[in-house]
């Protein structure tokens, strides 16, 4: 008798994986059977119903093609008709592995960064992957985002003792192309180009803490320094003066002070910091 697990692996991979279906609705058992379908039980595939199995996997790639669609709308625009080939090949690759169903989606990016074709086709599709798995991350992500003191970072004192707190939901990327322009352009145009230069951009992802909508915002070079030294360690605003002059050399430090005070406002007020702790205390406030 046939096992619970033989049952749902024979069952599950006729249902799939459409290479092993059409073998199995060919009508004989008897035909070389795909690599896929090699090991599957006989006794299982024997009573498994030709045409309910072969509407059911209709009915769940209808379903994984639409969710991956939903997820990765850029790519699948500039994939155009090779979308559907591309779907296929990755989820026999990357069959659904997980209860969440937006889940089974989450390899895409690395799956396209090995697909040589499509990369040499269009070099910058992974990263363009990355981007739109990265929104619904963020969306799905349970994390609470806590909240520090408002702190007026007005005085030498301030800026020594003082750490700003990074927003828990922040991811910053380093693309090499520049993917909010392509994305503001694969949204408004009526018919998209799919060949981009190079242009390397620095890209914070993360949630808003009032709204919790989803954003993305372009930081230069020194922007995406210091925000990425105050999420690695608690650095005080000291000490993120000092990594601004170090890659600023050539500026005179006072008019740094004041640029970076002024950059410090436009990351609180964005919501990239939520806000400022006195170094080694953890002060968050409902």
């Amino acid at each position: 008798m046939p096992s619970l697990r033989d049952i749902e692996k024979t069952v599950g991979t006729i249902w799939i994986d459409r290479t092993a279906r059409q073998w199995l609705l060919s009508g004989s058992l008897k035909k070389k059977a795909p690599k896929i379908a090699e090991g599957l039980n006989p006794e299982v595939l024997k009573e498994i119903d030709r045409k309910g199995a072969d509407l059911y996997g209709r009915l769940i790639n209808f379903g994984h093609y639409d969710l991956l669609c939903s997820i990765y709308p850029y790519c699948q625009k500039v994939l155009g008709k090779d979308w559907d080939y591309i779907a296929e090949k990755y989820f026999k690759a990357y069959p659904s592995d997980h209860y969440n169903l937006n889940k089974i989606c989450r390899h895409f990016p690395v799956f396209i960064s090995e697909c040589s074709d499509e990369m040499e086709k269009y070099p910058y599709l992974a990263e363009l992957a990355d981007y739109e798995w990265l929104e619904l991350e963020k969306v799905e992500d349970g994390s609470k985002i806590e909240r520090a003191e408002s702190v007026a970072i007005d005085s030498l004192e301030k800026i020594s003792i003082y750490s700003p707190v990074v927003n828990q939901t922040l991811t910053l990327r380093r693309y090499e192309y520049p993917i909010l322009e392509m994305t503001s352009h694969f949204e408004e145009a009526k018919r998209i180009r799919k060949k981009f230069a190079k242009d390397s951009c620095n890209v914070v992802i993360y949630r808003d803490p009032s709204t919790h909508r989803v954003r993305f915002i372009e930081l230069g070079k020194v922007a995406a320094a210091v925000v990425e030294k105050a999420q690695k360690d608690q650095s005080s605003y000291q000490d993120l003066l000092r990594l601004a002059i170090e890659l600023n050399p050539n500026k005179n430090p006072q008019d740094l002070v004041v640029q970076l005070l002024e950059l410090i406002e436009e990351l609180q007020t964005d919501t990239v910091f939520v806000g400022s702790s006195k170094k080694g205390e953890t002060n968050a406030i409902e």
